[in-house]
């Protein structure tokens, strides 16, 4: 496979890329792609902006009642977090996926 090929630092530029461009693009409606714009971003191990977007992802999940979905996003946001320093922002996006996770368990 082609992409297996790539060096590892090359494929983290190029997601890093592919994220930038989709903010760009999308502005204001970076919501429609928030899932895809986290996978980007935890390929490129931006994961302040993965979590950011995981979290919009899982949002939305709940909106559609897609509860498997937002237990996945919610779960992946959660364990990025825990790789990064504690802020103020943090500890309110913490909160924000662990109660989409127990509305989505309790649904």
């Amino acid at each position: 496979m082609l992409y297996q090929r790539v060096a590892p630092t090359r494929r983290r530029q190029i997601h890093g890329r592919i994220g930038e461009r989709g903010e760009t693009i999308y502005g204001e409606r970076v919501g429609e792609i928030a899932a895809e714009l986290a996978v980007h971003f935890e390929q490129s191990q931006d994961f302040v902006r993965a979590v950011k977007y995981l979290l919009m992802a899982a949002e939305n999940s709940t909106r559609r009642s897609a509860d498997h979905e937002a237990v996945a996003l919610s779960t992946r946001g959660l364990d990025l977090l825990r790789l990064l320093p504690h802020t103020p922002e943090h500890d309110n996006e913490t909160r924000s996926l662990q109660s989409i996770l127990g509305l989505a368990h309790h649904a």
